[in-house]
């Protein structure tokens, strides 16, 4: 439904959406996300994030109307992905293949590939299962065009960040971000104070951009996941705050407010625990079939029961996608390296001892290509090692021991281009 930016920071309605609770289910207080408090934190400390965001609202709701009858299918966006580790001791340094497994719920979940949506039978409401034709993938390269697996990991000494962004700079013992117009950036860490996340809505800061997860809140068969909240589904929501898309509820229970999207029906207060699929909730907002959309990704319950975005909430995505966050678009993160860009990378060219007293090491670690012509010149310019077919990502020994001492050049050429190293003999 619609709603004024303004009526959904107001700061009543911000503390209440995250009090301790106990879910229906559920005997452990927790806070399902602090966003909301996080957005209205940032806001004090910078008034013009507030009235950029305002802005930034009533584009998107322009894009939204002006596209109303654009085709249901658009092209798929993918957006590189950069997880940021941040951890105090073993168990929150988090594996591989936990990341690899909340990204898979990530994209499941965006690309309506879950296969619990189907568990959506309400009256009318399977055909608003929406399909938000966003995928993330792992970023392969950094800013700095070196070749990465899109994971970093910084240990620390702070015990429970908090939502002050102390975790996205490098100088409170966090991790800096990797610029936004390029990668998403996800910090894992532990939060503490019994939050599962919050994220940073559109408009905010560059250099705390991004949503930020408690380690041990992620995917259970992982090893990263403690019930009920171990499904993956606290980054789905958490990133739905990053596109834009507030709580289903609206973050007030008096029916006079909710989260700006048509096809999302009124609601009450937020759902906690879980409830039989199909079955039908009602509250004073809705008191009628098909009732309250509790299955939703932007509600409270239990991993295990969220499982839909609406194709209103898509259209908001969609804008937010060609608006405040449309550079992600063009982003080449998840472009894999050239064998040019290889070479010019220090570190996939190695040669060893520099200074030598005359054998030298050579390893190319370029994984794209099976091998390089190598030429060794002296300073004169004249051939003095030249070896055709040289194997990369293995080490080959150059022999100067009966050349005498000064400054060597070795090329190394592949049908994509060439780099020069400089190599020191001295006896």
């Amino acid at each position: 439904m619609r709603k004024s930016l303004l009526s959904i920071v107001s700061a009543g309605l911000v503390f209440s959406f995250c009090q301790n609770v106990f879910a229906q289910e559920s005997a452990a207080p927790i806070k399902r996300c602090a966003s909301m408090e996080y957005r209205q934190w940032e806001e004090q400390q910078d008034p013009s994030i507030k009235v950029n965001r305002a802005l930034i609202e009533n584009q998107m709701k322009e894009y939204i109307e002006s596209n109303k009858t654009t085709p249901a299918t658009h092209a798929v966006i993918t957006i590189p992905v950069v997880f940021h580790i941040v951890y105090k001791g073993t168990a929150q340094n988090v594996s591989d293949a936990c990341i690899a497994a909340q990204l898979k719920v990530i994209n499941d979940d965006y690309r309506k590939l879950n296969t619990d949506w189907t568990k959506v039978t309400q009256t009318g409401w399977s055909a608003l299962v929406a399909d938000c034709e966003i995928q993330f993938c792992m970023a392969v390269r950094d800013p700095n065009n070196a070749p990465t697996n899109g994971i970093t990991r910084t240990s620390t000494t702070v015990a429970g960040f908090g939502t002050n962004n102390s975790v996205k700079k490098a100088s409170t013992g966090g991790c800096d971000v990797w610029n936004r117009d390029k990668y998403f950036n996800i910090w894992v860490c532990d939060i503490g104070g019994g939050i599962l996340g919050y994220a940073q809505f559109p408009g905010g800061a560059a250099a705390t951009d991004g949503l930020v997860i408690a380690y041990n809140y992620m995917v259970g068969s992982a090893g990263c996941g403690t019930s009920p909240y171990n499904l993956g589904r606290t980054a789905t929501h958490e990133l739905g705050h990053c596109f834009g898309l507030y709580h289903i509820w609206g973050d007030e229970s008096a029916c006079a407010a909710d989260d700006g999207v048509t096809d999302t029906p009124m609601q009450g207060p937020e759902h906690y625990g879980c409830f039989t699929a199909g079955s039908v909730q009602t509250d004073a907002c809705s008191a009628s079939s098909p009732g309250t959309m509790w299955m939703n990704y932007m509600d409270y319950t239990d991993d295990a029961c969220m499982y839909m975005f609406t194709a209103g909430q898509k259209a908001k995505l969609v804008a937010t996608m060609n608006g405040p966050r449309v550079a992600l678009k063009t982003s080449n993160g998840c472009t894999p390296l050239t064998a040019v860009e290889y070479l010019n990378y220090n570190e996939s060219i190695s040669l060893y001892p520099n200074p030598s007293s005359g054998e030298v090491t050579l390893n190319i670690n370029i994984p794209i290509i099976s091998s390089a012509d190598v030429t060794v010149f002296n300073s004169l310019g004249e051939t003095v090692i030249s070896k055709n077919s040289v194997p990369t990502n293995m080490e080959t020994k150059l022999d100067l021991r009966n050349r005498p001492e000064g400054i060597y050049f070795v090329k190394i050429a592949t049908t994509e281009g060439s780099v020069t190293k400089k190599v020191i003999i001295s006896k």
